[in-house]
């Protein structure tokens, strides 16, 4: 069956280079590697998030789309992908991830009826999807620390204030993880990773350690 590798945490925390990092390491031995990369990205229309942020129908009809988008694909991959060992499936962020995003940033109190159950419907959905996911398809979850923001953020994508958003990021996110992942019996593995301490080289020894790659 396919390994699959998910990487969580704070903006600016290393989850994209780690993604290069072990992209190259397995493809360099002949292996097949696939990225699940954040959809949220591809979204050409977003500016800004904090601007998106600040207008919180639109906020949620991209949280929507986004985890539609996430779900189908990642699902798509995982059944395609099931019994072919040489194969390695990378997703940037899980579907505990887009539970947080959207419960954190989201302004409920703006929205209307019909968006509360649209809302709530959604919850559901990430909800069912998070447990069929832990139980099934994802292998390892690595959890990055933020690494020490410079002040000069010019990713549209992240929020202008990182060097205070971060910290609160990484918290909540592990906070989710603690809270539910290791109740519900799931088979993945959960390890933290911290840039700020480690290098490249020993990203992919805690993966050896741990039967990954």
């Amino acid at each position: 069956m396919a390994q699959v590798i998910v990487l969580s945490g704070a903006c600016y925390s290393g989850k994209t280079t780690a993604m290069n990092t072990i992209k190259k390491y397995l493809e360099d031995k002949g292996k097949k590697v696939i990225i699940s990369d954040e959809y949220i990205r591809h979204i050409h229309d977003i500016k800004s998030i904090d601007e998106l942020r600040q207008h919180p129908s639109a906020y949620l009809n991209i949280q929507v789309l986004i985890a539609q988008q996430k779900i189908k694909t990642e699902r798509e991959l995982f059944e395609q992908y099931k019994h072919k060992d040489d194969v390695y499936i990378i997703c940037d962020r899980s579907i505990l991830d887009s539970i947080y995003y959207l419960c954190f940033y989201l302004d409920k109190s703006q929205l209307t009826t019909s968006e509360i159950a649209c809302l709530g419907l959604l919850l559901s959905t990430l909800l069912e999807t998070t447990e069929e996911f832990y139980t099934k398809y994802y292998d390892v979850t690595l959890l990055f620390k933020p690494i020490i923001a410079c002040s000069n953020n010019k990713d549209s994508m992240r929020p202008k204030d990182l060097i205070y958003v971060q910290q609160n990021e990484y918290r909540l996110i592990k906070l989710l993880y603690l809270g539910y992942c290791f109740g519900i019996g799931n088979k993945t593995r959960f390890v933290e990773f911290d840039y700020n301490l480690h290098t490249d080289e020993q990203l992919l020894l805690t993966l050896h350690k741990y039967n990954v790659i």
